[in-house]
């Protein structure tokens, strides 16, 4: 079960990280980034950051902003 856990974990920071990185381009970008076609374009860019941050603690402070 710890297994499962740790997968929807890691989902779950995967898809913030790309809808925070897909966000970000949307309110610079406007309606032009607003296509879902690139949303897994996102998803593969957060996956390769998490990746780099394997292993890395990082400690969060004033909690998440959006």
């Amino acid at each position: 079960m710890h297994a499962r856990s740790e997968f929807v974990t890691q989902l779950r920071a995967l898809e913030w990280v790309g809808d925070q990185m897909f966000r970000r381009d949307l309110q610079r970008l406007g309606a032009v980034a607003d296509v879902a076609f690139f949303r897994s374009f996102y998803l593969a860019h957060a996956r390769q950051l998490l990746g780099h941050l394997d292993g890395t603690v990082l400690q969060i402070r004033g909690g998440a902003r959006s």
